[in-house]
């Protein structure tokens, strides 16, 4: 048995050992962080911990299985990019959370198991043939005239409704922007607005740098930078360097490993800087690039999980589409982020779990499975959508869009966050 034990890793790629390797080099050094800068700097924000071994060792075992079966993927398919930013910013820090803090068990192979069916869905399932609605030699036309007019009547209605706010640029990383930003009351200037920054500024952005249009980049850019200056979210930012790092990994088929090592050269060189330079500026980097990066979100994961095994489940009734023909009603006077602070930290402020805590939040264990089968087949679709197409500038945005499933519910990715946008583009840019 060992001898056909040692056959069979021999055979692995090495690239595949090469990624597992890398995902515990950044599970162990974003540990270290959290136990000696997270938890005894930051544990007013009540990051707790109590370390398990045999917790540890589980964990270690759970998030190698569930890497090796997304990294089976093909790296060039929508679903499988998906998978690996899910992976990375929110299953990883979920099951190190998990030992560090002694967390759930039960909730932590719930959401495992939940994954895996994810993952084997767009795997199981055939790809099917969806046609273009439009001629395909116009529709990239057509989609440019539909983004540029999109982003210049957002940028001038939010340049009406809300003030130049030049400190937020300012504050990006010393300070919170959030006291900068005032609600947008038009509900769908809001998802107007959500679009802009998070899908649709990265696509225009790849597009020019893809064409080497460097005015076209610079002219998007700066744009961006206006936008957010009137409406202070640093997500709209960061989309764009994200979806931009994800273009350049994806079209070298290293996105997994490539992620993998950023994050652990960033977490490495603020390390250095200030432990050993005394830059004590790069603690608020340090802070973004684990504390915020990774472990709040693994913490308001379990927090979720902690407030409804014993409170009411909320079964759908906070989504504004469908609560009005729905038999019943919201059982709570606050919005599941501020329930979740109150209960975690006594505080008010808007704790936004992934979607795995959110799931549980609306159906409990059944919840977290039924949400990993409708992702399953969301990225079925979009798999099939993108089949026999290039779209290498699509999954920049696309993965912008999943990576705010580690900090938000599927039904608010769905919609506020684009992923049903992204979607929608890409059957109109499809093949015939």
């Amino acid at each position: 048995m060992t001898s056909r034990f040692n056959q069979y890793i021999s055979t692995l790629p090495n690239s595949t050992i090469s990624k597992l390797f890398q995902i515990l080099i950044l599970k162990f050094l974003v540990e270290i962080v959290y136990i000696y800068f997270i938890h005894p700097k930051y544990n007013y924000l009540h990051f707790p911990y109590n370390l398990d071994i045999f917790k540890y060792l589980e964990g270690t075992v759970i998030l190698l299985f569930l890497t090796f079966s997304v990294i089976k993927g093909d790296e060039s398919r929508l679903s499988t990019i998906a998978l690996e930013v899910i992976l990375l910013f929110l299953i990883l820090p979920t099951v190190s959370y998990y030992a560090l803090a002694g967390a759930s068990r039960p909730f932590t192979y719930a959401f495992a198991a939940s994954f895996f069916i994810t993952i084997q869905i767009p795997r199981r399932l055939p790809l099917v043939v969806l046609k273009s609605v439009i001629d395909i030699d116009r529709s990239p036309l057509l989609i440019g005239i539909v983004l540029f007019t999109h982003s210049t009547i957002v940028l001038i209605m939010v340049v009406i409704s809300k003030d130049l706010q030049i400190d937020a640029l300012l504050l990006l990383l010393y300070d919170n922007t959030s006291k900068f930003r005032s609600s947008i009351n038009i509900l769908p200037l809001r998802y107007a607005v959500n679009w802009q920054g998070k899908i649709i500024t990265p696509l225009l952005v790849i597009y020019f740098w893809q064409k080497r249009s460097w005015p076209g980049v610079s002219i998007t850019i700066g744009v961006s930078i206006l936008f957010f200056l009137y409406n202070p979210h640093k997500i709209y930012l960061f989309a764009i360097l994200f979806a931009l790092i994800v273009y350049y990994l994806t079209a070298r088929k290293r996105l997994l490993s490539g992620l993998t090592i950023t994050s652990i050269i960033m977490v490495t060189l603020s390390l250095i800087g200030y432990y050993i330079f005394q830059i004590f500026q790069l603690r608020k980097i340090l802070f973004l690039s684990t504390g915020r990066m990774f472990y709040a979100q693994a913490r308001i994961q379990y927090l979720n999980f902690e407030f409804f095994k014993s409170s009411p489940n909320i079964y759908f009734s906070n989504i504004s589409l469908i609560k009005p023909i729905l038999p019943y009603t919201y059982p709570y006077d606050k919005s599941i982020p501020y329930l979740i602070s109150n209960f975690g930290t006594n505080s008010s402020y808007s704790a936004n779990s992934g979607y795995i805590g959110n799931s549980f939040a609306h159906a409990g264990f059944s919840g977290v499975f039924l949400f990993g089968m409708i992702l399953g087949i969301i990225l079925w679709i979009l798999d099939s959508a993108a089949n026999s197409r290039d779209i290498k500038i699509f999954v920049g945005p696309a993965a912008v869009s999943f990576f705010m499933l580690t900090q938000a519910g599927l039904t608010t990715g769905l919609l506020t966050n684009g992923i049903l946008l992204i979607m929608f583009i890409i059957l109109l840019y499809i093949r015939n």
